[in-house]
């Protein structure tokens, strides 16, 4: 099981970076890892997409559509630039159970909606995040790729992640609506940067979470 690896298709995602103060980002990545700062403050990053067709490599059983939020700060583990995940909004039960046991990831229930104009995520509580988005014109500059990481039960995982390059991207204006998720999510206010990117048809793949130490 050690190799197996989930594979779909992202329908639609968006991503939106953020800045947050140091001094939390660090009470929230907690030992083990450095801060990976930006202009004197702590990067953190929304990565939320509609998956269609998700499986398991190697696995009979139905491909699953579903939505997530992955909510992410960045750091460096070693000299490696990463990403560790501090929450997983996930609006079907069946791959939260398999986000939680293979991945490892910190899984919370939500309500999610990913288009192409629009981004909503409702917790059970009333959390909110929601996005306005407005296509621009011009081609969307490439981000260095980041390793994935997640902390469970004290210890730190490394998280195999495809790199895979959607074939359709562009840049969107956003307009914050509600932010209540992701302040529960970063344990205070983000500021949220002004022009998130949105990508149709990006190859998802992600494996077993396998520990680094930490």
């Amino acid at each position: 099981m050690s190799e197996t690896w989930l594979r779909g298709t992202e329908t639609l995602t968006v991503e939106l970076d953020g800045r947050i103060d140091l001094a939390r980002a660090k009470a929230i990545v907690g030992a083990g890892l450095e801060l990976d700062p930006v202009d004197g403050a702590a990067l953190v990053n929304l990565f939320a997409f509609r998956m269609e067709g998700m499986s398991v490599r190697g696995v009979p059983g139905p491909r699953l559509d579903y939505a997530e939020l992955l909510w992410r700060v960045a750091v460096r583990h070693g000299d490696t630039p990463a990403w560790l995940c501090v929450a997983c909004d996930i609006d079907a039960m069946i791959v939260r159970a398999l986000g939680a046991w293979l991945v490892r990831y910190p899984v919370r229930e939500a309500r999610i909606d990913v288009d192409e104009r629009r981004l909503e995520g409702v917790d059970p509580e009333e959390g909110r995040m929601v996005l306005q988005l407005d296509r621009r014109d011009g081609t969307v500059a490439d981000v260095p790729a980041r390793a994935m990481m997640v902390r469970s039960r004290g210890a730190l995982f490394r998280i195999p992640w495809g790199t895979g390059v959607a074939p359709e991207r562009w840049c969107a204006d956003v307009r914050v609506e509600h932010a209540s998720l992701a302040r529960k999510t970063f344990d205070g206010q983000v500021a949220w940067s002004a022009v998130a990117r949105v990508m149709r048809g990006r190859p998802h793949e992600c494996g077993i979470a396998r520990a680094v130490g930490g």
